[in-house]
């Protein structure tokens, strides 16, 4: 009965994909049996036998669900255990995520002999996790984290700039120069194919540990950790921008893109992820209104200068139900003659507030204006 046992025993590991281990009481692998598909993973299982867990190189085992010791310390309550997760990398390179679940065993007088369970391959369920996770925080065309993503890294960002001042960091608000006019006259593919190739020249004009992130339709932005040095950051900005420098050639069409930056600085301009992204938008329209394809970083001035903006464009859009516009004729004269050639038709603001109105004075945007 003992060898039928035995034999069904065996029969149901080599039927499944799960392993079976034995553990003794000082928590070294005895046994680890089950079917493996390539041989170099029996050599790493056959050099648990003797060890424990936590002695196995680490460069090919590592936990995932928590620490080596926090391991150990769950096995010396003497209780079951499931799902303990680690990631194991066999001698081709080969990435397996496995799950652990396990029970102690005790003899006649009750004493601890051991743990035994079984080892689960949790790798497909752990890519489709990693891959919903993925879709869920990047974005689908540039690959870049998106805005969900990058809330998430900007509020990590700050939380570690409170803490300690040297980790403290820059943002950079990018919008693209006339995209719009790329998406019109080649279409929404060549647009979207451009969009791609931007975000490929931005990772590859920063550094592996700065952020690049998509927040929608020709909005990127940018975070540099640990950089606060104007000139540094002035450094960076003009790289960013000559990244743009070549045209990008898509379906056999050459594009010209440019950009414009906005600037805000932790611990300068706020202290807060929120405000520092509202900064840094309003720094990037004072870049479109200097001409575009430039930086701007913000300040209090600026900060003034978009609210006497913002005020202006609010009351410009009530002048003409309010009749506030009145119409002035101005005299073309023939300086030969000395007679009126012509006249020229200017429209006049006149605010009960603010009085004349001068067209230089914090004016709306040229197309707000039409």
């Amino acid at each position: 009965m003992l060898r039928e046992s035995e034999a069904r025993f065996r029969s149901l590991t080599q039927l499944t994909s799960d392993f079976y281990w034995e553990m003794d009481a000082s928590l070294r692998f005895t046994k680890y049996e089950g079917e493996v598909s390539m041989e170099s993973n029996q050599r790493s299982i056959n050099r648990l036998i003797g060890n424990h867990f936590w002695d196995v190189d680490s460069r090919r085992v590592q936990p995932t669900s928590m620490t080596w010791a926090e391991f150990e310390q769950m096995l010396g309550k003497r209780e079951r255990f499931r799902d303990f997760e680690f990631r194991f990398v066999n001698a081709e390179e080969m990435v397996y995520y496995m799950a652990l679940s396990g029970e102690p065993i005790f003899d006649d007088n009750n004493t601890f002999i051991g743990y035994r369970g079984i080892t689960r391959n949790v790798t497909e369920r752990k890519r489709a996790s990693e891959h919903i996770r993925f879709l869920a925080t990047h974005d689908a065309l540039t690959q870049l984290p998106n805005r969900v993503m990058f809330a998430e890294l900007l509020e990590q960002a700050t939380r570690l700039a409170r803490r300690d001042e040297k980790r403290a960091f820059t943002l950079l608000f990018l919008d693209l120069d006339r995209f719009k006019l790329v998406n019109d006259t080649f279409g929404h593919q060549v647009g979207d194919d451009l969009l791609v190739d931007v975000a490929r020249r931005l990772r590859a004009a920063l550094r592996a540990s700065d952020v690049v992130a998509r927040m929608g339709g020709d909005e990127f932005v940018i975070l540099l950790p640990e950089i606060t040095d104007f000139s540094r950051i002035s450094a960076i900005a003009s790289k960013v921008l000559a990244a743009f420098a070549d045209p990008i050639l898509l379906n056999d069409k050459e594009c010209r893109v440019t950009a414009s930056l906005g600037i805000s600085v932790f611990g300068v301009d706020a202290e807060d992820g929120a405000t520092m992204m509202k900064h840094a938008d309003a720094a990037m329209y004072v870049a479109k209104d200097e001409g575009r394809d430039n930086f701007q970083f913000y300040s209090e001035s600026l900060h003034q200068r978009a609210q006497e903006r913002g005020e202006i464009e609010i009351r410009l859009r009530h002048a003409l139900e309010n009749e506030e516009l009145q119409i002035f004729w101005q005299p073309k004269i023939d300086l030969g003659s000395g007679m009126v050639a012509g006249v020229e038709a200017l429209l006049r603001w006149d605010n009960p507030e603010l009085g004349i109105i001068s067209p230089s004075t914090s004016s709306p945007s040229p197309k707000k204006a039409r």
